[in-house]
């Protein structure tokens, strides 16, 4: 080889690498800002994408990225943008050790369940599906005895130990596990003594949010953000959060039942009290809206 196809060769080499850590800053952050434009969290705008991407290499290194964060318990801490690269993630948790613990709050651990079950069948890691099962695991000890779910666990004092609707915690976990049951071929790789394990897991949840149902002068209404674990009562959280009947969460927990094939006439009935609730509390001639707005963090108002 002559010196100067010698040259060529490493000038070609030191290009193409440039290229390559390029094409990783920016990729790193695409899925983040696709979520600022529309006004989509990372958890939402991660799941959307067309079924090809998940094989894609941007979605292996979120993938990654998810195997990295996961605890040792099987769940996953919420608030930490997994899309982005790990070192920002890595700063949040140091500045604030809070956010470490394992929660189905925001989203946390069903997406990246999901994800990581996506991203599986086009890969075939079974890093990814380990990683998925440990995180079965981790919702199945998290349920309480009476079919629902704490905010956090292993408990924590508080409000968190509450079942917890609140931005669809429940329901997220709920959907997921009516999913394993009802879609084996999206998760292959949970085995049958877990899947007879999710049929339990959902009955005992629907039991639960039969005995939330809150009555008011002898009729069904809908629903709490968070009812006492013990009770099944509406239960205070925050200061702002007081024990009320949630439009809300209540629409995402009328949407699961909806899913259920062959309700009985319990469900039917929880189902149309909770509609009729709907119908009478209904606020009419408004809208939400996004407004861009570069002032506030995610780069959006409503």
């Amino acid at each position: 080889m002559s010196l100067k196809v010698f040259r060529n060769a490493v000038n070609l080499i030191i290009i193409l690498s440039l290229l390559i850590a390029f094409l990783s800053t920016c990729i790193s952050q695409e899925i983040y800002i696709m979520g600022q434009q529309r006004g989509l969290k990372w958890e939402e705008e991660c799941l959307i994408q067309d079924d090809a991407w998940y094989g894609t290499y941007q979605a292996q290194r979120i993938a990654n990225n998810m195997l990295l964060f996961q605890n040792d318990d099987g769940g996953w801490p919420k608030n930490i943008n997994m899309t982005q690269p790990v070192d920002k993630g890595i700063k949040k948790l140091d500045d604030d050790a809070d956010l470490s613990v394992s929660t189905i709050d925001n989203g946390a651990t069903v997406t990246q369940m999901r994800f990581l079950s996506r991203v599986f069948s086009h890969v075939n890691n079974p890093k990814y599906a380990a990683s998925v099962i440990n995180g079965f695991d981790y919702l199945i000890d998290a349920q309480y005895d009476n079919g629902g779910w704490p905010q956090f666990y292993p408990l924590r004092k508080g409000y968190y130990s509450h079942i917890t609707f609140n931005d669809e915690a429940m329901v997220n976990v709920l959907f997921l596990l009516n999913d394993i049951i009802s879609t084996p071929e999206q998760f292959p790789f949970v085995d049958k003594i877990r899947k007879n394990k999710a049929t339990e897991s959902v009955q005992k949840g629907i039991e639960c949010i039969l005995k939330c149902q809150i009555e008011v002068e002898g009729e069904l209404t809908a629903w709490c953000a968070q009812h006492d674990e013990k009770t099944f009562k509406p239960a205070k959280a925050r200061s702002y959060e007081l024990p009320s009947i949630s439009g809300k969460e209540s629409v995402g927990i009328v949407e699961f039942l909806l899913e259920i094939e062959n309700p009985d006439d319990r469900i039917i009935n929880s189902i149309q009290r909770a509609i009729k609730w709907f119908d009478s509390a209904k606020i009419e001639g408004i809208r939400k809206k996004w407004v861009r707005d570069e002032s506030i963090e995610g780069g959006y108002n409503k």
